[in-house]
């Protein structure tokens, strides 16, 4: 018995959505023990305790799923989400690299976001005449800092950036790379020189970057 509650728990981390698959099975399964008088009260426990783990293995997973995914703003790294997990963080172990994609995937997807604004030449034209030299994009939202889209003018130079998954305003001036891992310092920039509208620099330091 000791040996088939070592294979079940190495099981559900290597595939931990068969879960879902074991869930009525187990209830099924410890009512049929409870029912039946031919089991002893020892293997009673054991499946409790299996019924049990197979709970906080779920539940653990599920919860680190959601702050990777819906937490606004984002958590910096796979790190806080463990802290945000608590006591759960053990139960999800297994599952760094899961949670660590779905936080490149939406690093990735707000730099696409950036990328894309300089295409809405309405809103270039009216920054590029604007007095001010700095303000926000209200069309564009940035999930790091849970507001609208900046925007900043250097000489000729217009930046439209997010404050990147370190969530500190750099004012453009550090350029986000992810070299130093997900919650690297810097902004997710696009550089437009205004005083050129075809010399526009679209390079970006998460283009070519594939998640984990």
């Amino acid at each position: 018995m000791i040996y088939l509650i070592f294979i079940f728990i190495i099981f559900s981390y290597i595939i931990p959505l068969l879960c879902y698959i074991f869930i009525p099975i187990a209830f099924i399964t410890i009512l049929h023990y409870f029912i039946s008088n031919k089991r002893s009260l020892k293997n009673k426990y054991i499946i409790i305790i299996c019924i049990f783990l197979m709970f906080i293995r779920i539940v653990g997973l599920l919860y680190g799923l959601y702050i990777s995914k819906y937490y606004t703003p984002p958590v910096r790294n796979v790190y806080d989400v463990y802290k945000e997990l608590g006591i759960l963080c053990f139960a999800a172990a297994a599952d760094i690299d899961t949670f660590e994609c779905i936080l490149c995937s939406r690093r990735d997807k707000m730099n696409e976001l950036i990328n894309s604004i300089p295409g809405d030449n309405a809103i270039i034209s009216t920054i590029s005449r604007n007095s001010h030299t700095s303000g926000t994009i209200d069309q564009y939202y940035d999930i790091y800092s849970a507001d609208d889209v900046k925007w900043i003018k250097k000489d000729q130079y217009l930046f439209i950036y997010s404050i990147g998954p370190d969530q500190e305003d750099n004012f453009a001036d550090i350029r986000y790379s992810p070299t130093n891992g997900t919650c690297s310092r810097g902004d997710l920039i696009y550089l437009i020189d205004i005083g050129n509208e075809d010399n526009r620099d679209s390079i970006s330091p998460v283009n070519s970057i594939k998640s984990p």
